[in-house]
């Protein structure tokens, strides 16, 4: 079994891995470190399926890029006929107002049709216009098996993801603070407007609210739904310090997606545990830079803050040691010098993470011409003097050898 060696520097992603995974109704499903994004557990993780409404977790992460999260919108004309408004809407009215915050939530927790229409509308200018923007997000992000169709998730066969895309994204967008407690909310209160008064809406996924399906670990959740597609979940976890994100797609039923995601949590923080590297169990490293014969800088290498290990449950922490090894040790330019933290398993390499890099230079004057010139002659100079000494005293003790014995 392969460590898995987490940080924020360069977290190293260990070998795919499925043995005694559980069996999962779902297509295609994932399990992932939500640090690394190493992969735990996979099955059809590349297949093209159908993202339900969890394609609105791009739609916000995307739009709340380009759009003041305090800004108020407004449902217009254009944006009110742009969806179905006898299912999955908050009946949000023609003129109404709303501020981003409100409509991200609405279309995070409750999949609402409408607030996703206000708020694509406020960020690309038009409904049509915020899937260049879905898809353009997709590429950067490097999600190669992702296209989107529309930013409601509609059953449309140019709109599909795969577990290993939609994992990437899910765990992306949780690095954004604000993303995350929308996600984990749930439920959320959306203030009165100038149409209609204050609206409690509740989180859709089941695992977030209290109930039999309720899942303590669950830290955030969106799921979806299409007739054709069938039911797709995304869900983060956290226990005893460890932090997973599962992926399940195509699942027959609503019990299913729900039933998938719990067994692929509970296989991973039962299979695998996480410990903590200190920054103080690291240490620090300086390297003294000379050039030539002067002490130029000094290149300080230390960890900015702790690491995660997530580890297969049957390993003993206590075989995790870490070293330093830098590299162009003896380079006159402190830029070329850096160093890297090893994490070593009883005193074998199984992962590293750079570190960070402080220098520290020589407050000296570099010389100027003239400077070095007057330097040049005052060594020239000293030489001359030593000569004069020595050609001195090898003239005294020729005259002591050839004067005549007393």
């Amino acid at each position: 079994m392969v460590l898995l060696v987490l940080g924020m520097f360069m977290p190293v992603r260990a070998e795919e891995n499925t043995e005694n995974g559980p069996e999962v109704s779902g297509q295609a499903a994932i399990l992932v470190d939500a640090a690394s994004g190493s992969i735990l557990y996979k099955k059809n993780i590349d297949e093209h399926l159908d993202p339900a409404s969890l394609t609105k977790v791009m739609t916000v992460y995307a739009a709340l890029e380009k759009t003041d999260i305090e800004a108020s919108l407004t449902m217009s004309k254009e944006a009110f006929a742009t969806y179905n408004h006898d299912y999955g809407v908050l009946w949000i009215q023609e003129g109404e107002t709303m501020t981003a915050r409100s409509a991200a939530y609405a279309s995070l927790l409750a999949s609402a049709n409408d607030t996703t229409a206000m708020l694509s509308e406020e960020a690309a200018g038009s409904v049509d216009a915020m899937v260049p923007l879905m898809n353009q997000k997709a590429q950067a992000l490097s999600l190669s098996n992702t296209n989107f169709q529309n930013p409601f998730g509609l059953n449309n066969e140019n709109n599909y993801t795969s577990a290993r895309d939609m994992a990437a994204l899910f765990r992306t967008v949780l690095q954004d603070d604000e993303a995350a407690r929308m996600l984990g909310a749930s439920s959320y209160t959306i203030p009165a407007s100038n149409k209609y008064g204050e609206r409690l809406i509740a989180q859709d996924c089941e695992l977030l609210r209290s109930g039999n399906l309720a899942y303590e670990p669950a830290t955030a959740c969106k799921v979806g739904s299409t007739e054709y597609g069938g039911y797709a979940i995304a869900v983060a976890a956290e226990k005893d310090g460890s932090r997973l994100i599962a992926v399940v797609l195509g699942a027959p039923d609503s019990a299913g997606v729900y039933a998938d995601a719990v067994r692929l949590l509970d296989y991973g923080f039962a299979s695998f545990r996480t410990i903590m590297v200190s920054e103080e169990e690291i240490g620090t490293k300086t390297i003294e830079v000379n050039n030539g014969r002067r002490h130029v800088a000094d290149v300080t290498f230390s960890a900015e803050s702790g690491f995660r290990i997530l580890l297969p449950a049957g390993i003993d922490p206590e075989l995790i040691t870490t070293d330093i090894r830098v590299t162009n040790e003896d380079a006159s330019d402190p830029e070329k010098i850096e160093a890297e933290v090893l994490f070593l398993l009883d005193g074998a390499e199984v992962g590293s993470a750079r570190m960070q890099r402080t220098i520290e230079r020589t407050d000296f004057r570099p010389e100027t011409g003239m400077t070095s010139k007057l330097r040049l002659y005052f060594d020239w100079f000293c030489v001359l003097v030593l000569a004069l000494f020595l050609f001195r005293r090898v003239l005294h003790v020729i005259h002591r050898l050839l004067a005549p014995p007393q």
